[in-house]
């Protein structure tokens, strides 16, 4: 199983490797939408109305004109992430790989899909294949406020699903368990993603009763991403 989770990370890492070397020509593209934006408002300006500070959506909410933000859709992205093992998982550093790729919005939050591949290191060493279901929150709107723009970029994630474990441990008592995860992070050069977060697996014994032991795994980490 191990082997097989070191083989899909590889394959996943070439994914990423390529995806950043576009990362470049992605920045550079126009987005459609704010180009019919921006030609929707040359449009008013011809007709004689001067006074249009910002580009407007179907909505009539104004958004200013650089639209590469936190706020905008993401058509999917790779991820890495990193981390080291705390409490119980001292003494371990965790690698895994995400595809995520946007979902639904629920109650009118942005909502994603992540899924995961990848292993740990320690005394108690596991692969895992994980699927979870995440919401995405922004900190803050500028309001079209040029000064403060930067600050749109930040965010936030909670996450929780379900994954499969290679090895039964001393911290973990079944291949069955659930993962929780949640992050702070900011967007940079338009298409790459910085975050720090806290990841936790466990099989949540406490509520099912499940046999064996249930100590979890915890891990503090930092995430790459960059998006499609």
């Amino acid at each position: 199983m191990k082997k097989i989770t070191i083989a899909i990370l590889a394959l996943v890492f070439a994914g990423f490797i390529i995806a950043t070397a576009n990362a470049g020509e992605v920045a550079k593209t126009v987005n459609p939408e704010e180009a019919a934006i921006k030609f929707g408002n040359d449009l008013i300006r011809s007709s004689g109305n001067e006074m249009v500070p910002h580009y407007y959506t179907e909505d009539a909410h104004p958004i200013s004109g650089n639209t590469t933000n936190a706020e905008d859709e993401d058509n999917g992205k790779m991820a890495l992430e990193v981390g080291a093992g705390l409490s119980h998982s001292t003494g371990s550093m965790l690698f895994l790989a995400h595809y995520i790729m946007p979902a639904r919005p629920i109650f009118g939050i942005k909502s994603f899909w992540d899924f995961t591949a990848g292993c740990w290191t320690g005394e108690n060493g596991n692969a895992i294949l994980a699927i979870t279901r995440g919401f995405k929150m922004n900190f803050y709107d500028s309001g079209g406020d040029s000064k403060m723009k930067f600050f749109n970029n930040f965010y936030g994630t909670v996450e929780g699903g379900v994954g499969l474990v290679s090895e039964r441990t001393e911290n973990l008592g079944t291949n069955g368990q659930f993962i929780g995860k949640a992050t702070i992070g900011v967007m940079v050069l338009n298409c790459i993603e910085i975050s720090g977060g806290y990841t936790h697996i466990s099989n949540g014994k406490v509520v099912f009763h499940w046999p064996g032991v249930n100590r979890g795994e915890n891990f503090p980490n930092i995430q790459l991403s960059v998006r499609f």
